[in-house]
This record gives C-alpha cells, structure tokens and sequence, in this order.
C-alpha cells in the first residue's frame, strides 16, 4: 500500500520563484548605466567649474562617485523589478542581477579603454611617465582598488534596494494567490 502526503506551503516558507526576465534585467543595467553617464557628466562640469578650488574638491568627487553608483543602481534595479512585475524576493534578485551585468560592463570598459586613453595621452604630452616613482604608482593603485569597492558596494545595495522598490507583490500577497491556486 503506497502513502502520498502534500507539502504544504507553510512548511518549508518559500514561495516559488519564477524566472528571470532576461529583457528587464538588461533594461535595467542599460539604464543604469545611462543614469550613471548623466549623473557623471554633470559630476564633471560641476568639477571642472571648481577646478581652481581647494582640496576639498577631492572629498566632494569620491562623494560624488558615491551617490552617482548608489542612485544609477537603484534606478536599474527599480526598472529590472518593475518591468517583470514580480515578488519582492524577486524584485532583489533582479536588483542584484542588474548590479553584477552593469558592474560586468564597467569593469570590461574600464580595461579596455586604460590603455587607449593612455596611448592619447603619452601621445599629447611626450614627457608623460618620466616624473612617476614606483611607490606613487602603488599608493595609486591602492587608493583606487580601495574606492572602487567601496562604490561597488554601494552600487549593490543601491541595486537591492531598487529591485525591493520596484517589485509589485508582496510575499504575503503572493503566498495568498499560491493557496487560491491551490
């Protein structure tokens, strides 16, 4: 004699997932990155306005950088939730899809123009190079490793907190709708 039990939903406290929708997820990481192109230009003319100012200008670009990550993240995770109308589980998840496609594409632009934008520049000026100590190298590259996880973080939870924002269901409303179904 063969014995069948149901699971229920309440026991395991999962909801299940759809899938994810591949078109809102790069919508969402385009237009995160076209967020961060306004946003960062904007960064630049206000920068080069106070290009003769202190060293406070400094403080105020990382600042910048900051809040440019944080506001095009939460932006494309909005838009990748809000075009797949899902969960708030969901809606994260499609947050933090977005957040590893755009932080993808700036990392792959970023290495593939380094060496093009210092071509330009060691062709403009032909003393560039010659003044450089290795330990003002290091000092560089540390300090920019340092910021660029820094924002990268920053971008993540700006990612989240967009795909929780965007989403349309609650998990109460959706486990309510499984129990109708079922």
């Amino acid at each position: 004699m063969r014995e069948e039990r149901t699971i229920t939903q309440g026991a395991f406290g999962r909801l299940p997932l759809r899938r994810l929708s591949w078109p809102a997820i790069f919508g969402g990481a385009f237009f995160a990155l076209g967020v961060m192109l306004v946003l960062s230009l904007f960064g630049v003319a206000i920068g080069a306005a106070a290009a003769g100012a202190t060293q406070g200008v400094r403080v105020w670009a990382g600042i910048w950088s900051l809040v440019t990550i944080f506001l095009s993240f939460l932006a494309g995770g909005w838009l990748a939730a809000k075009a797949s109308s899902v969960t708030r589980v969901e809606g994260r998840l499609h947050g933090l899809v977005t957040w590893g496609l755009g932080i993808t594409a700036i990392f792959y632009f970023a290495v593939n123009s380094t060496t093009r934008i210092a071509g330009a520049f060691a062709g403009m000026t032909g003393n560039i190079g010659q003044n450089v100590t290795p330990g003002l190298v290091q000092n560089v590259t540390a300090t920019a490793a340092g910021w660029a996880v820094i924002v990268t973080l920053v971008g993540l939870v700006g990612a989240i907190i967009g795909g929780h924002a965007g989403a349309y269901v609650s998990e109460a409303a959706a486990a309510a709708e499984v129990r109708r179904a079922a």
